[in-house]
């Protein structure tokens, strides 16, 4: 089947566009701004959370409206950001809201920014009055007010993580920022990325979707009652944890009210009993707040307040993760929510002692507890090293996901066209020029040369028109590339896809994300994507607006030209599973086998230590479309001993390892993985990324990292660091730019079972891809065939092993206690709203 590329299209598009305006005057462009005075009046409050945005990612925008009045008592209106796409159309991202003379009204849009944003890069807000019949589906309804163009306030790089601070304080997260200051915009030091800390956010700044929070891999709450979460922001914060998020938490020491039941987050806190403990001291906890190089000599804090957590009666094994435990009793503590987590701190890391005199340290109490490895440098070592870092810095990087437009490439048939056209084009000059006349004059009939020049013109244009018809798209269809994760006995699956989409016809298309009447507890999101480099100033001559309105993120009407649409897809829902038949029915997962004589069998470590004596006991099957191919299983046992962590330095803070596959792991209970087999592991994770990390090509551009993509993206954090204390470092500085979001390194900070997985469809078909995607308006969409690739990431909790400091009556827990029956309790995706 053919399948135009766009650049190709858009090539074509070019000369279209040229042509018209030639002829007809045509523009190319349009931009409307309204004189006069309006009686509302609107004003960009935040332009992404805290006034950041990042290029290539989705960022929320609160608009604050005020009606001064014109005789009306109240006014319904339409908000619209309008936004050019890389095909030339004007997306308008808009929402309703009805407005009252005299009173402030702010409302949340939502939209993905392109690569090429910028604080200079111009969008357009509208503001148009609507009648009590008039439906804000369709782009240019209702009556014009208000159009102004604004600007984001801070664009953060394309290429840095995000992480939130709710509170003034940040409790040392200002270190990973790991910027040279003495050089504007330099990479970052040690580590392959910095950080962007947006930090002194409050509770009532938050947006009332998880779309506005998407940029943000961890949320850190160290100030602010959680009882202002009004407005819908305490539902987009849960649905932002589910979905891979992690929010940490540090209680006050007078007045928390974090879990009382009444708390807008009671639902996805901890299920723990928690003890206020007065006069503690913070020495026996010296080693996870800070570093032998800032504070080998200094007195650590005494007289503060201390948490302390037990679990609950009823609490699930994921409900109530020890991680460290002190003379106190556990102060970290952790519970698993969807395929995110809430961590919760018990130790007043905001104690104006600790954080004004230097004494704590990000490498000591965030590292263990975000998944982070890096080392941190004194301004003395920045000094002493920067010689080693700028060589590392100063040459071209590998991007570990640049994979992800040619896995939903469409431009094998284009090429087909583009030959077919040089072929015909190539005959018809020789036949209709030098060739044909040649012909006529050795056969003494050029005097017959018009009537046979208009023949070969009849005859190529019907074999053209013939070509370009067989040839043309008949059918929907989308290819994917789609990441799936999953946290075991959680009820639900979260995907994130990126596709291809061929719209076969001329006028529109409408596209949804998710079934109807399934999984409506969670907000889906379709948004059109394109791939970093992908933009242009060519566009369609018929260039048209077209609305994604915000009410119902899921589904969008697009400009259709018989082209490709990419977009990407965010989905969460129920496990899928597929039928007999391959149809309709749901995509399944990865789950421990039930052994009859031992119906509670779970997995689980027989010892301490890793080797052939000491596996890992229990069976997997998975009930996947697709045999999964280049299994990866990654065992991490927990956060390394106290006295190890001390010196941990730019190591893993975990114990993890790696056993790779070089067979297909078919679906089915005869199938099943019996990890007993496993043996001896083929590697630490540590030695894993030493051995894969790709070195310096010395070039001065960007190239691609090319092998063992899945695990770059998935455990970036847990990449080998650049090895600055020799000359001729040869590792090679990774960035990403897609997938901050998707990577699993905070899973390395607790005793768990990773599996990955690729599933490769070569034949479109409905539902092949887990991201449910529909075409059509109406009631009765149609599964949108899809064919490519998806990686499936499984996670298993395991029993918990916390860290036990000095000092602390140890209580180890039992060996046989289950992470989870086989059988998961009865715990259906949960309802939080």
């Amino acid at each position: 089947m053919t399948r135009p590329a766009p650049r190709a299209i858009q090539a074509l598009a070019l000369l279209w566009t040229i042509l018209f305006a030639s002829v007809a005057g045509i523009p190319t462009a349009q931009s409307q701004t309204l004189q006069g005075t309006s009686p509302v009046t609107a004003e960009i409050r935040f332009f992404g959370v805290g006034g950041h945005v990042r290029p290539g990612d989705l960022a929320g925008i609160q608009v604050e409206l005020t009606d001064a009045g014109s005789g009306k008592a109240s006014r319904r209106v339409l908000v619209q950001l309008h936004q050019r796409d890389v095909d030339g159309d004007e997306l308008l991202a808009q929402r309703e809201t009805t407005l009252t003379v005299g009173v402030a009204r702010s409302l949340w849009l939502y939209m993905w920014m392109p690569w090429s944003t910028s604080s200079t890069t111009d969008l357009t807000l509208s503001v148009r009055e609507l009648s009590q019949t008039e439906s804000a589906g369709l782009p240019g309804v209702g009556e014009p007010l208000l159009a102004k163009r604004v600007r984001p306030a801070q664009v953060n790089s394309m290429l840095a993580p995000m992480i939130g601070v709710v509170g003034r304080e940040d409790a040392a997260l200002s270190q990973y920022r790991l910027e040279d200051r003495n050089r504007q915009g330099s990479p970052p030091t040690v580590w392959h990325e910095a950080y962007d800390i947006v930090g002194g956010l409050e509770p009532r700044w938050l947006p009332d979707q998880w779309m506005g929070l998407a940029p943000f891999e961890t949320i850190v709450w160290t100030d602010g009652d959680p009882d202002d979460l009004t407005e819908g922001r305490d539902e987009a914060l849960i649905e932002w944890v589910q979905r891979g998020g992690h929010l940490v938490i540090v209680p006050p020491v007078v007045g928390s009210n974090w879990f009382a039941p009444r708390s807008p987050l009671a639902s996805i806190m901890p299920t723990v009993g928690v003890t206020r403990l007065e006069n503690r001291s913070l020495e026996p906890y010296r080693n996870i707040l800070t570093v032998p190089e800032v504070a080998a000599e200094r007195a650590m804090p005494d007289n503060t307040v201390i948490y302390s957590f037990a679990p609950q009666d009823n609490a699930l094994p994921n409900d109530a993760i020890p991680l460290f435990t002190g003379p106190d009793g556990c102060i970290v503590v952790r519970r698993v929510i969807g395929t995110g987590m809430v961590t919760v701190i018990g130790l007043d890391v905001r104690n104006r002692r600790l954080t004004t005199s230097g004494l704590l340290a990000a490498e000591a109490l965030w590292h263990p507890i975000l998944g982070k490895r890096f080392d941190i440098l004194t301004p003395e070592q920045q000094q002493k090293y920067q010689g080693r870092l700028f060589a590392v810095s100063s040459v071209g990087a590998q991007v570990v996901d640049a994979f992800i437009g040619d896995k939903i490439a469409k431009t094998g048939a284009a090429g087909v066209g583009v030959l077919l056209a040089l072929v015909v084009f190539v005959a018809y000059w020789l036949l209709a020029g030098p060739g044909g006349y040649a012909l006529l004059k050795a056969r003494g009939i050029v005097r017959h040369a018009w009537v046979a020049f208009v023949a070969t013109v009849a005859v190529f244009a019907a074999i053209a028109w013939t070509g370009a018809k067989a040839i043309s798209p008949t059918h929907f269809e989308a290819t994917h590339m789609t990441f799936l994760d999953q946290v075991y006995a959680e009820g639900v699956q979260k995907t994130r896809t990126y596709a291809s989409c061929l719209l076969p016809i001329y006028g529109e298309a409408t596209l949804t994300v998710g079934e109807p009447g399934l999984d409506q507890d969670y907000t889906q999101c379709l948004m059109p994507w394109a791939e970093q480099g992908s933009g242009s100033l060519l566009s369609f001559p018929d260039a048209r607006a077209y609305a994604w309105n915000i009410a119902q993120p899921q589904r969008i009407t697009v400009p259709a030209r018989s082209t490709i649409k990419q977009l990407r897809l965010e989905w969460m829902g129920g496990p899928r599973s597929m039928d007999a038949k391959g149809g309709s029915a749901r995509w399944g997962n990865i789950r421990p086998l039930t052994d009859v004589d031992a119906p509670r069998q779970n997995l689980a470590m027989t010892g301490e230590g890793l080797g052939p004596n000491r596996p890992i006991t229990g069976k997997l099957v998975h009930e996947m479309a697709a045999p999964l191919r280049n299994v990866k299983i990654i065992y991490c046992a927990g956060i390394k001993r106290e006295e190890l962590l001390a010196i941990a330095k730019d190591r893993l803070r975990c114990e993890a390892y790696v056993w790779e596959f070089d067979r297909e792991w078919n679906a089915g209970d005869a199938n099943a993985l019996d990890l007993a087999n496993l043996a001896t592991p083929d590697a630490s994770l540590e030695r894993f990324f030493s051995k894969a990390s790709p070195t310096i090509t010395g070039l001065p551009g960007d190239s691609r990292v090319k092998n063992d993509e899945e695990m770059f993206v998935s455990f970036f954090n847990a990449a080998e660091p650049f090895d600055y204390h020799r000359d001729g470092s040869r590792i090679a500085r990774l960035i990403r730019r897609e997938c901050q979001r998707l990577d699993l390194s905070q899973w390395l900070t607790m005793p768990c079972l990773i599996v990955m997985g690729e599933m490769e469809d070569a034949t479109p078909r409905p539902m092949g891809s887990p991201t449910p995607l529909l075409y059509g308006s109406g009631d009765n969409p149609r599964q949108l065939p899809t064919s490519g690739t998806t990686w499936v990431r499984w996670i298993y909790p395991m029993p918990a092993r916390p860290v036990y400091l000095a000092g602390t009556k140890v209580e180890p827990l039992p060996e046989d206690r289950p992470a989870d029956p086989t059988t998961p309790p009865t715990k259906p995706a949960p309802n939080f709203r």
